[in-house]
């Protein structure tokens, strides 16, 4: 175990950029809460991209972290190993069959003992959780969550948390308890705030000459971080932006999935490149998380489907969203007809044999006539009858007798929970056969009419990922009509009333300030348009594609730790501003930050009339 003199080993950045930035400057005058000094750290070590169990033997024989060998991940306001989740993270309770859930002694002497440690190195503890299981709230479904020890303190700018983390997992190790994890987390590390850059901030005219020296940084052959996207927005730390002047912040997510990855050094990089371009004011900070593109779980039986609605291929749970309906034309007969829009991720066929060139080059009208679209999702279908399921195992138990449910009761209270439960039985039955019933009706909405591909970009690098549906002749007539209020769902499903209740024409997102949204997951939502357009990485790095530059969505929600403008499963949402016109789609956002990520519609639109030529046009929104 450590002595309380002991500290971590000296950072060390790659070479080639510590040949030419020897000379670091702090900048602890710079929005002092989001640049806040780590502690000093070991030399970086980055495993991405691979399973939890393998990520756990890398990060016992390849880190670093101390000469003992334990795995320390560091973050700012937060650290901990061998296994540090994703925020935001969930806490689940210990199972049965854990040795901590049988012997209440054991973890009472488990704190202890920690106490122990964090009072050796003088670190503020707040309180002290567990053990229980935690992971990040958007990790894959399956994966085992970890065992973790979680400890509310304060970060304070020396190697005490270090020490103290190293200390910990020694004792964990001593006690047979390797499997067992700790995170240190200052209230900071959630308590942030996002707000947008608004369009006429004298910043938006200097980021497009600071942009390229942060990517070089970011892009330079000796830079082995594995970034994800690159936002520049106003970040601040009170509960709501009002309460205190929030500073311009570069935010650079890295790869969720790195371990023992040092990235202090990458931070005072950056910070230097900006003080050296004249920016000192603009603070940075990197954040541990994921790009996703927003497939997900979610809603709805009707035949003519709403805008909103969840939708997807047969046989699979990745869910997307029905953003709404145009109108295409066919050249010479002028005959129209209505189409479906969503993303071409949702439709993307993995098992097609040309899957390949359908993502480099997309898919023209017909080409692919067989890749039927499913409405109501797979997923929603399957979630239902599983819900259903379970209300009619409850309702046939009681009316089998099962004396412990009846257990305590009078005699008129039995036979009132019999008469529910006979009722409960019957509806159950009803809404079985009612479901299925749909779903071999009308379960196809439509097939993949034609689509941009994946890895398509228009002129200005934006990212193209559209897909129009070819609707089933008995799924056609449904309009880009908004929910009744009485049927929106979602954080903000009572503050949006626009005068007309349906798309009527197109707007720009660069003329939109305020934007909303109806997607199969969050339901309503609104947001703030940020001024300046975000770095996007391709989320497949075979293709070797450059970044894409995108508009973003900031949450208008105070604490985005707990709400985002689009989750998973809301990709192909329409964006529309405060008038209902449409102006952009969702295609993706960030598990960190709660950013969401838009095509503007202006560009959607050239492009699918571009794919529809010479045979088709899109018509006017008005003719849906």
């Amino acid at each position: 175990m450590s002595s309380p003199s002991s500290s971590p080993p000296a950072s060390s950045p790659p070479s080639g950029m510590a040949a030419r930035k020897r000379a670091r400057q702090t900048s602890s005058e710079v929005h002092t809460q989001a640049l806040s000094t780590m502690f000093p750290s070991p030399p970086s070590t980055v495993a991405s991209g691979s399973p939890r169990a393998k990520r756990r033997r890398e990060a016992a024989s390849d880190s670093t972290s101390s000469s003992e060998g334990v795995c320390i991940i560091q973050e700012e306001y937060r650290a901990g190993g061998p296994f540090l989740c994703v925020l935001p993270a969930q806490t689940l309770a210990l199972t049965d069959d854990d040795v901590f859930s049988g012997d209440p002694a054991r973890g009472a002497n488990l704190i202890s003992a920690v106490i122990t440690i964090l009072q050796r190195y003088q670190v503020q503890m707040k309180t002290i959780s567990g053990p229980f299981r935690r992971r990040g709230v958007y990790e894959v479904k399956g994966n085992r969550p970890d065992r973790v020890l979680l400890i509310e303190a304060k970060k304070e700018d020396d190697s005490a948390w270090y020490n103290v983390i190293e200390a910990i997992l020694n004792l964990f190790a001593g006690l047979e308890h390797e499997d067992l994890n700790v995170e240190l987390l200052d209230d900071r590390a959630n308590e942030f705030n996002i707000s947008p850059i608004l369009r006429d901030d004298p910043f938006v005219s200097r980021w497009p000459s600071l942009k390229p020296r942060v990517m070089q940084v970011l892009n330079d052959p000796d830079c082995k971080i594995p970034w994800k996207t690159v936002d520049c927005v106003r970040l601040g730390y009170q509960a709501s932006a009002d309460e205190t002047p929030s500073s311009i912040t570069v935010l650079i997510t890295i790869d969720e999935h790195a371990i023992a990855l040092n990235n202090t050094w990458l931070r005072h990089e950056i910070q230097q490149t900006l003080n050296a371009a004249g920016a000192p004011s603009v603070a940075v900070r990197i954040f541990r998380g994921g790009f996703f593109l927003c497939v997900g779980e979610s809603k709805d039986y009707k035949i003519k489907a709403d805008m909103g609605s969840a939708i997807s291929l047969p046989g699979t749970n990745n869910t997307g969203t029905l953003g709404g309906y145009v109108s295409v034309a066919e050249m010479g007969t002028g005959q129209k007809k209505i189409v479906g829009v969503t993303c071409h991720h949702i439709l993307r066929p993995e098992n097609h044999p040309s899957i390949a060139d359908i993502d480099l080059h997309g898919v023209r009208p017909g080409q692919l006539p067989n890749i039927a679209v499913m409405q109501p999702s797979q997923s929603t279908h399957d979630k239902e009858l599983k819900e259903i399921y379970k209300i009619r195992r409850s309702a046939q138990a009681l009316l089998t007798g099962n004396r412990r449910l009846m257990k305590n009761r009078t005699g008129q209270e039995q036979e009132r929970q019999l008469d529910r439960a006979k009722l409960d039985d019957r509806t159950a039955n009803q809404d079985l056969m009612n479901r299925k019933q749909f779903v071999t009706t009308y379960g196809q909405l439509g097939t993949c009419w034609c689509s941009s591909g994946m890895y398509r970009r228009t002129p200005n690098n934006a990212r193209l990922d559209w897909a129009l549906i070819d609707l089933a002749s008995n799924r056609k007539g449904a309009k880009n009509e908004l929910p009744p209020k009485s049927e929106m769902t979602g954080e903000d499903a009572t503050e949006w009333d626009p005068a007309y209740k349906y798309i009527i024409g197109i707007d720009s997102m660069g003329n939109c300030p305020k934007l909303y949204k109806i997607g199969a997951t969050t339901g309503q939502t609104s947001g703030s348009n940020n001024g300046i357009l975000s770095v996007v990485l391709a989320s497949d790095p075979q293709h070797q594609l450059e970044p894409s530059m995108d508009w973003t969505v900031v949450s208008s929600r105070e604490k985005q730790d707990s709400y985002c403008f689009a989750q998973p499963g809301d990709s192909g949402a329409f964006v529309m501003d405060e008038y209902a016109d449409l102006v952009g789609i969702i295609f993706g956002g960030n598990t960190q930050t709660g950013i969401a990520y838009v095509t503007d519609i202006n560009d959607v639109f050239n492009d699918i009339n571009q794919t529809l030529a010479p045979n088709w046009s899109l018509a006017l929104m008005t003719d849906v």
